[in-house]
């Protein structure tokens, strides 16, 4: 897939990183602000109902967070589709991460980092 535009050009999708049950996640360029953002797309069947609620309180709630050890949320659109645009973080998920396996001393400093985030 080549790059896409959405929000009228501003987002250019260039790779896809993952893909669940209820979104595909892309790294994009923000051609407003020069900088990648990862840029969550959420499948057709979520946005139906009541459920675009809750994608929009949790936007709010983690845009309003300020902490090293969460993710900006920059932008959440419904143009092209609903969309969150998030800081892109390089290094793999958090979920390949965890499957790699821990030492306790590693486990502990994980927990006290998530722990931190306020």
């Amino acid at each position: 897939m080549g790059p896409q535009p959405l929000d009228g050009g501003r987002y250019s999708l260039s790779e896809k990183l993952g893909k669940r049950a209820r979104k595909i996640v892309y790294l994009a360029r923000d051609q407003s602000l020069q900088r990648d953002v990862a840029v969550c797309m959420f499948k057709e069947h979520v946005v139906a109902g009541s459920f675009i609620d809750r994608i929009q309180r949790e936007a709010a709630t983690l845009a309003a967070l300020d902490h090293p050890n969460i993710i900006g949320v920059y932008d959440l659109r419904k143009e092209d589709g609903w969309y969150i645009a998030a800081e892109w973080v390089e290094g793999g998920t958090l979920k390949s991460k965890f499957g790699q396996g821990f030492t306790i001393a590693e486990a502990q400093r994980f927990g006290a980092e998530i722990a931190d985030a306020h």
